[in-house]
């Protein structure tokens, strides 16, 4: 049994033996966490070794754990210069050393980034999965002062270098918060993972009530796209028109999510027009590398979809509803 303030978080076997994370914090604060890992006999429940955060790094959560041929790899958080946490994965070998670590490092200062999930992909890589909180450029009735996505990283198993990194927003009304639950490894390379897409936004108005929580399920391919190809998007010339975003599927059944993959050269907000150019439906993009999952239950047709920046179209797709 641990102290009244002591937590354990994670928990995986490990060449016959059973290796616990526990988070140990009197103060409530995450600056003021401190981790540490244990090493179990499986049989007895005695401790063989311990090690208190032995990584030069003020880690504030290890959330996960899973084994691998030569070691742990763990998930969570660290605080370095900033008073909000960035995203940590950590791999260690059997006696809790590190081999490498990989700190994600939210440039948004006033919001977090944590991982919370991670598995071993069938390359023998690691996706880690977990939240990007940032600031919206200004504060919006529907998604008030900020945004949080969910997200996966694919880091080289042997380096810990950051292969690809994706984020991920279910548009719905004012749904402005995006939680992972859990994440699985497909047997095509890509993963899966479930989780709450979620409005937490007020609107300023005091009787405001939140609606239930809406379950989240995603598959993507081994290069994190939901549409395909989204590794492919970036700035090219192609018959003079630049490439800032993809979208699908095209065409789509009538009733079936569209969903848009923005790249890392622009934000701004999608419009959707009929053939007549009248405006149908808009949200705003403000996350780079972000594919949009957007409800559209409007009738067949075809319609024209368009990124719009302080006034000019960047780009335009026709979107065709059977």
């Amino acid at each position: 049994m641990t102290e009244d303030y002591e937590l354990p978080l994670a928990l995986v076997y490990f060449q016959d033996k059973l290796y616990v994370a526990i988070t140990k914090n009197e103060a409530s604060l995450l600056i003021d966490n401190e981790i540490s890992i244990h090493k179990l006999n499986p049989s007895t429940g005695e401790i063989i070794n311990s090690w208190e955060e032995q990584w030069n790094l003020n880690v504030t959560e290890l959330y996960e754990m899973i084994s691998v041929s030569d070691g742990l790899v763990c998930a969570g958080s660290v605080i370095e210069e900033n008073e909000f946490t960035d995203a940590l994965l950590l791999k260690l070998d059997e006696n809790a050393q590190e081999i490498w670590k990989t700190v994600v490092i939210n440039p948004d200062t006033e919001n977090r980034a944590y991982f919370t999930e991670v598995v071993k992909t069938t390359d023998g890589n690691y996706v880690a999965a977990g939240e990007w909180e940032y600031s919206l450029p200004e504060f919006d009735e529907v998604n008030g002062n900020s945004n949080d996505d969910g997200w996966l990283v694919k880091f080289d198993a042997q380096t810990g270098d950051i292969i690809w990194d994706r984020k991920y927003h279910y548009i719905e009304d004012t749904n402005d918060e995006h939680e992972i639950y859990d994440l699985t490894a497909c047997p095509d390379g890509g993963v899966a993972f479930v989780g709450e897409a979620l409005d937490l936004t007020i609107n300023g108005d005091p009787d405001y009530e939140y609606p239930l929580q809406q379950g989240w399920i995603v598959k993507v391919d081994s290069f994190g796209c939901i549409v395909p190809g989204c590794q492919e998007n970036s700035i090219s010339e192609l018959n003079t028109e630049k490439t800032y975003f993809k979208a699908g599927p095209n065409p789509l059944v009538q009733g079936q999510n569209l969903h848009i993959y923005l790249g890392s050269e622009a934000t701004g907000t999608f419009i959707l027009r009929d053939t007549q150019g009248k405006e149908i439906k808009s949200f705003s993009a403000q996350g780079k590398n972000t594919t949009y999952t957007w409800e559209l239950d409007i009738p067949a047709g075809s319609y024209m979809l368009s990124l719009v920046n302080e006034g000019r179209a960047l780009q335009s797709q026709k979107i065709i509803i059977n």
